[in-house]
C-alpha cells in the first residue's frame, strides 16, 4: 500500500532529515508549546484574575479533559483506523469465517477444470445458492479460462435442462453487450454470464481485481444489486485469480466464500463445507 510521502518525511528522519528536523521536531514542538502556554498559562491567569478560578485547578481540569477526549477517541471511535489510513498503514484482519447457510441473489465464481466424476467448486456454489429455485440466486457471473470452458458449458447445459424440467426460465449471456434484466422483473428465473479470460491475464491478479470490480458495478447498474446481495467464491481458478478476487472483495460489504475440505489419511476428502469469509479492511490501488 502506498504511504503518505509528507507524513513519512515528517516522522521518518531517514526519508527527509531536514523536513523531520524543521517540521517534525521544531515546528510541531513550537505549535504544541504555544497552544499549551496560551491555554494553560495565559487563559488560566486571566480566569484567576477576573473570576477567581484557581489557576492550578483549572490546569488540572483541562489536562484531565484532554486525556479523556483522547481515550474516548482511541477506544470508542474509529479515529485509530483513520489515522492508520492517513499514515499509509492498513490493518488486515479476517473478522469472520463461518459456515455458509444462507443464499445470495448474486454469485461470482471461477470454474475449475472438470474431472470425470468430480463436482467442481463453482458447481457446488451455484447449486447451494440456487437450490432448484428455492434459493435466492438469480444472477451468476462465471470467470472462465479457455481450458475450463468445455466442462463449464456442459454443466450449464445440465443446469438448463434441470430448470426447464421445473419450468423455470434459464438464460446465459456470452457477450458484454447482453445486459442483465432488473431484479424486479425476473421472478424465479436464473441468469448466468460467462466471462471469458484470455490466457495472458490468468496470472495477473490486478487484472482479475479490476474485472471483479467491474462485475460489481455491472450488477448494480443492470440488475440493481448492491454488494451486500452478492458473494464471490474464490475456491477455483489459479492462485493469481484467487488473489485478484480477494483483493477486489477486501471491502467489508463484499462477502467471500470458499469450499473447505478435510482430508483423511488416504488423501480422500472426508468432509467438506462452504465457508463464508468477511474481511475487515479496505485497500487502495497504487498508481503505476
Amino acid at each position: 500500500m502506498q504511504r503518505n510521502s509528507l507524513i513519512e518525511a515528517i516522522t521518518d528522519p531517514s526519508k527527509n532529515f531536514l523536513a523531520f528536523l524543521l517540521i517534525g521536531i521544531f515546528g510541531l514542538g513550537i505549535i504544541s508549546s504555544g497552544i499549551s502556554n496560551l491555554l494553560l498559562e495565559t487563559l488560566g491567569s486571566w480566569l484567576q484574575k477576573n473570576y477567581g478560578i484557581n489557576k492550578v485547578i483549572f490546569q488540572l481540569g483541562i489536562i484531565s479533559l484532554i486525556g479523556l477526549i483522547i481515550l474516548f477517541s482511541v477506544y470508542f471511535t474509529n479515529l485509530a483506523r483513520r489515522l492508520k489510513a492517513v499514515l499509509g498503514y492498513e490493518e488486515i484482519q479476517v473478522t469472520s469465517v463461518v459456515a455458509l447457510t444462507n443464499t445470495f441473489s448474486g454469485l461470482i465464481a471461477i470454474p475449475s477444470l472438470g474431472r470425470h466424476g468430480k463436482v467442481t467448486p463453482a458447481e457446488i456454489a451455484i447449486r447451494h445458492h440456487w437450490q432448484q429455485g428455492r434459493g435466492r440466486l438469480r444472477y451468476c457471473w462465471l470467470i472462465c479460462t479457455p481450458d475450463a470452458l468445455s466442462a463449464t458449458q456442459q454443466f450449464l447445459e445440465q443446469l438448463k435442462q434441470e430448470c426447464l424440467a421445473q419450468k423455470i426460465p434459464f438464460h446465459t449471456y456470452n457477450t458484454p453487450e447482453q445486459s442483465f434484466p432488473p431484479a424486479a422483473k425476473i421472478a424465479a428465473s436464473l441468469h448466468v454470464r460467462l466471462v471469458m479470460i484470455e490466457p495472458k491475464w490468468v496470472h495477473d491478479p490486478n487484472h482479475i481485481r479490476q474485472l471483479v470490480d467491474q462485475l460489481y458495478s455491472e450488477a448494480k447498474q443492470q440488475a440493481g444489486l448492491t454488494s451486500e446481495h452478492i458473494i464471490a467464491d474464490y475456491t477455483g481458478g489459479t492462485k493469481s485469480m484467487t488473489a485478484g478476487m480477494v483483493l477486489a472483495c477486501s471491502e467489508p460489504e463484499r462477502e467471500l466464500q470458499y469450499w473447505a475440505s478435510q482430508y483423511g489419511n488416504d488423501g480422500e476428502i472426508v468432509e467438506s463445507q462452504l465457508m463464508k469469509v468477511t474481511l475487515a479492511y479496505r485497500i487502495k490501488a497504487v498508481s503505476p
